[in-house]
C-alpha cells in the first residue's frame, strides 16, 4: 500500500465501478468527482439479480456442498477474529486522536427532546460509532448498513459499540428497511444514515433519507468530521483514515427539516437542499 498525505490531491486512475473484489487498496488522495442524477419522489427498490449456474452431476452435489460449508466455517472464524481485533484496534487508534466538538445542534450533554436522523458522508464513517458512544451516550440509536458481505462485518463491529443495525441501502430504501427505521425513531432512538452509501457517487445524497424524513417528520442532523492529518483510500469515496495523534473536529450541524412534496420536481428540490446542508459542513473533499 502506498501512503500519501490527505493534503495532496491526484486523479483516480479508474472509478469504483471498475474495481474488482480482489483489488488491493491504494492509500492516496483522489479527487472526488460528483455526478448529478435526477430522483423521483419515491425511494425505488433494488433490481433483482439472478445467479446463473450450469448443470452438475448428481453425485457431485454433496461434495460441493460440504466444501462450501467448510469454506464458510473458515470465513466465519476469520471474520469473528477480524471483528474482535478491529474493534480493539479502533478503540486504541481513536484514543490517540484529539477531538474537538462543534455542537451547533445543541445535543451534547442535553436530554433527548426529539429524535433525529443523523446524516454523515460515507468516507467519514470510520470513527462515528466511537464518537457517538463517547460524546452522546444518552442517545441510543441504530445505523443503516448495506446488506452486503462487507456490511456483515461492519454490522457486527457497530453492535460491539452498543448500537442497533438496520440492513439496507440509503439509495434504495426498501419497504422492510423503511419500516424498521420508522420503528427505531418511534421507540425513542436516533437513526444514522450515510446518504451517499454504499457505493456512491460520493457526496451525492440518495433519495432514501429524504423519503424517511418526510414519512416520519424527524429532522435531519448533518454530521461531519475534519482531520488535521490523514490518509485517503483509493476507493470510490476517498475513504478517510486519520493518522494517529491527529486532531479530529466533529461538527453537529443545525437540524434540517425536510418538507412534504407532491411532484418529482419538489422532491428533487428537497433532496438538493438537504445535500447542500450537509456539504456546507465539509471543508476537505
Amino acid at each position: 500500500m502506498e501512503f500519501n498525505s490527505c493534503t495532496e490531491r491526484c486523479d483516480v486512475a479508474r472509478g469504483w465501478g471498475d474495481r474488482a473484489a480482489s483489488d488491493s487498496f491504494l492509500l492516496q488522495s483522489p479527487r472526488i468527482r460528483n455526478r448529478s442524477r435526477r430522483h423521483s419522489g419515491l425511494a425505488y427498490p433494488r433490481s433483482n439479480r439472478f445467479a446463473q449456474s450450469g448443470c452438475l452431476p448428481l453425485e457431485g452435489k454433496g461434495i460441493l456442498k460440504n466444501r462450501a460449508k467448510e469454506k464458510l466455517k473458515i470465513q466465519g472464524r476469520l471474520a469473528r477474529w477480524l471483528i474482535a481485533f478491529g474493534f480493539q484496534l479502533l478503540k486504541v487508534w481513536a484514543r490517540t486522536l484529539r477531538f474537538e466538538i462543534d455542537d451547533r445542534a445543541d445535543v451534547i450533554g442535553n436530554p433527548v427532546r426529539e429524535n433525529y436522523i443523523a446524516a454523515l458522508w460515507h468516507n467519514r464513517l470510520l470513527l462515528i460509532s466511537f464518537v457517538l458512544k463517547k460524546f452522546l451516550p444518552q442517545r441510543p440509536g441504530a445505523g443503516l448498513i448495506s446488506a452486503s458481505r462487507d456490511g456483515d462485518l461492519i454490522s457486527d463491529l457497530t453492535r460491539r459499540f452498543g448500537f442497533d443495525v438496520v440492513r439496507g441501502s440509503s439509495s434504495r430504501l426498501g419497504a422492510s428497511a423503511l419500516r424498521e427505521l420508522e420503528n427505531v425513531l418511534a421507540s425513542g432512538h436516533d437513526v444514522l444514515i450515510t446518504p451517499d452509501g454504499p457505493r456512491g457517487p460520493a457526496y451525492e445524497l440518495g433519495p432514501g433519507i429524504v423519503f424517511l424524513a418526510q414519512k416520519t417528520g424527524a429532522p435531519v442532523v448533518p454530521i461531519n468530521m475534519e482531520f488535521s492529518n490523514c490518509w485517503r483510500v483509493n476507493s470510490w469515496d476517498g475513504f478517510i483514515l486519520p493518522r494517529p495523534f491527529a486532531k479530529v473536529r466533529v461538527i453537529f450541524g443545525l437540524a434540517h427539516r425536510v418538507r412534504a412534496t407532491t411532484t418529482p420536481e419538489e422532491f428533487e428540490a428537497e433532496r438538493l437542499s438537504l445535500q447542500n446542508a450537509i456539504m456546507a459542513l465539509v471543508e476537505m473533499r
